[in-house]
């Protein structure tokens, strides 16, 4: 994957968690064609851009607050 496609995943995402539509890591890894670990680190970088994205435990899903 190049630096255009990552950007590209990482700005539809951001778009996912605006829309609150399902986030759970299984339908993100799967909707990316990326391993689970792919997605937790893109998590993490829009985390430290300064996004509120947490975790629901019940839901199984991230959020954005």
């Amino acid at each position: 994957m190049n630096h255009q496609e990552y950007h590209s995943k990482i700005e539809y995402l951001e778009e996912l968690l605006q829309k609150d539509a399902d986030c759970s890591l299984d339908f993100l890894s799967k909707s990316f064609l990326l391993s689970k670990r792919t997605v937790v680190r893109m998590i993490a970088r829009l985390r430290d851009e300064g996004l509120n994205i947490k975790f629901d435990r019940k839901a199984h899903t991230y959020r954005k607050y």
